[in-house]
């Protein structure tokens, strides 16, 4: 109650349950929150193969590197969040947030209710303008998701 929302169910959606930076959070957070009789779940999204190439487009132009980005990118992204977001049901008291790839899941938080944090645990100090906006407008709502990325002007 100190942090301003219960914490008795923690939601933690990520791309992947091995490998990569979310995955080696994961392996440590769930089971400790377990043991602090917090459920925890780690759910992974899923996606056909063009949603993980436009992803890891998105990962890469968060981080500065130069990727070719089109609209039809936005549109398969957007339609897997939709998909993603039925697929999971978040219900919990908190959702966590850690990577771009479901990112996409905090726009349906009038729908799921809960607390949203976004964690982001990559560099975004220079991101592709472009992908940045669109992530921004996940991670900064006006339903007011906790902020507690690396980035601290978002």
């Amino acid at each position: 109650d100190s942090l301003g929302f219960h914490l008795q169910n923690v939601e933690t959606p990520d791309a992947t349950t091995i490998g990569g930076g979310v995955a080696e959070i994961l392996a440590s957070m769930v089971p400790l929150l377990r043991e602090l009789g917090v459920e925890a779940t780690w759910d992974v999204i899923k996606g056909d193969r063009a949603f993980f190439i436009v992803s890891k487009a998105f990962h890469n132009a968060l981080h500065g590197k130069p990727e070719q980005i089109t609209d039809e990118m936005f549109h398969v992204f957007y339609a897997n969040t939709r998909e993603n977001f039925e697929y999971m049901n978040p219900s919990g008291d908190v959702i966590v947030i850690h990577d771009p790839q479901p990112a996409g899941l905090i726009l349906m938080k009038p729908e799921a209710g809960g607390q949203w944090i976004w964690r982001c645990h990559i560099d975004i100090s220079n991101p592709e303008p472009r992908v940045w906006r669109s992530t921004r407008s996940c991670a900064v709502q006006r339903w007011s998701c906790r902020n507690l990325s690396k980035r601290a002007s978002v």
